[in-house]
């Protein structure tokens, strides 16, 4: 055999072979287009929020089924949630709950701002939400889609509404804002507890995927930092400019001088560095 010919024959077995099944991180990155007036533009890039990654990433770790992201305001706790839907609906198609605190605020804050304008921007997920001559019944809380690899839905439901959370079974469950969602709803008890038995039916089964993002409310009562507790803890450590020791920032590495808060600065624990 002549090596032109044994290359020829290496080179069409190399195709052959399984591609390599992307991260979330990776696939939004290649895929999704962020929409117009988002801090990103154009696809998505998780070197303006680095963290993201780790995160989402975990929805790809089959050792890993619950995951509590206890993080401040305004960091992109509710994106990770929208990357990780984003990639289930091309590469794990399946029933999904998304939960927040109140039902009020789903319609305009999160469904007509972020995930419609998403379907919209992104054809590899807009083909699949398109009913092709079909009658559409999607909704503002509930959404179908199919495609090749399977079919699958979103539900929005807030958290003060009973009704909301009851329904047919999800394998993956998401609750943002966790610690504002109330106590209890109505005669139900723990929303939280009553979304979950949605999962029941896949008990025992290494599909199911449930996430709890929420910055922490009231030392005691905080849902999410109950389930933090109970979870690797794990935090986001970051390197000191002066001497490149990476810590994690907490409150007394906050100083400021002369009673006056306007001068705030966090203080290096390693080199005491402003």
């Amino acid at each position: 055999m002549s090596d032109a010919l044994k290359k020829l024959v290496v080179d069409s077995f190399s195709s052959l072979k399984p591609r390599k099944k992307m991260s979330v991180t990776e696939f939004c990155e290649k895929n999704r287009v962020m929409p117009e007036g988002s801090p990103i533009e154009g696809y998505y890039n998780s070197k303006f929020a680095p963290y993201q990654a780790f995160i989402q990433d975990l929805y790809n770790d089959p050792e890993v089924r619950e995951v509590y992201c206890k993080m401040a305001s305004q960091v992109g706790k509710s994106e990770i949630i929208y990357n990780i839907n984003f990639y289930k609906i091309v590469n794990n198609p399946g029933n999904a709950l998304i939960c927040y605190p109140t039902k009020e605020a789903i319609k305009d804050d999160v469904v007509k701002k972020r995930i419609n304008p998403m379907i919209e921007k992104n054809d590899i997920i807009k083909k699949l939400f398109d009913k092709k001559g079909k009658k559409n019944e999607n909704t503002i809380y509930f959404k179908t889609y199919s495609g090749s690899s399977g079919s699958g839905s979103l539900k929005f439901a807030g958290c003060n509404v009973p009704s909301d959370l009851a329904g047919n079974s999800v394998p993956d469950l998401f609750i943002d804002e966790h610690s504002r969602c109330a106590e209890d709803v109505g005669t139900e008890g723990d929303p939280t507890a009553v979304a979950k038995k949605r999962q029941a039916a896949y008990k025992g089964s290494s599909k199911t995927f449930f996430f709890s993002s929420s910055s922490p409310t009231v030392m005691g009562k905080c849902a999410i930092s109950k389930g933090y507790e109970t979870s690797k803890r794990h935090v986001c450590e970051v390197p000191c400019y002066f001497c490149n020791q990476y810590q994690e920032i907490i409150w007394d590495m906050v100083k400021w001088e002369n009673d006056d808060p306007e001068t705030a600065y966090i203080e290096c624990a390693k080199c005491k560095a402003k």
